[in-house]
């Protein structure tokens, strides 16, 4: 496996499939990054910029995206159950079904220009 290097931003890197479950990435710029199918259970994502990501498939369970920019993030097949979400913010979200929409109403999450 190639070593994970978090230091600097990942717009240029291609996590898809990656096994990231646990890996603190709070307050990362992770704008534009592929993490399509990746596993992000239980991770830190705090305050980590994901506008424009990738995320199809991604696995959050757990994870913690609390004031996490979801902007723009590719949300198609993902499912948010059991993580933090307090003031995430999403917006133009590709993806985005009425049943993800559904869970975020109540999760202290920011949702604008959604479905």
């Amino acid at each position: 496996m190639k070593e994970k290097d978090f230091s600097n931003s990942f717009w240029e890197k291609d996590y898809a499939g990656e096994n990231l479950s646990g890996e603190d990435l709070s307050h990362k710029d992770l704008s534009g990054a592929n993490l399509i199918g990746a596993d992000l259970s239980g991770a830190n994502l705090s305050e980590a910029n994901l506008s424009g990501a990738q995320l199809s498939g991604v696995k959050f369970t757990s994870a913690n995206l609390s004031n996490a920019n979801l902007e723009r993030a590719d949300l198609t097949n993902v499912d948010l159950g059991g993580c933090c979400l307090s003031g995430a913010t999403f917006s133009n979200n590709p993806g985005m079904n009425q049943e993800l929409l559904n869970n975020l109403i109540n999760s202290g999450a920011t949702i604008t220009d959604s479905p």
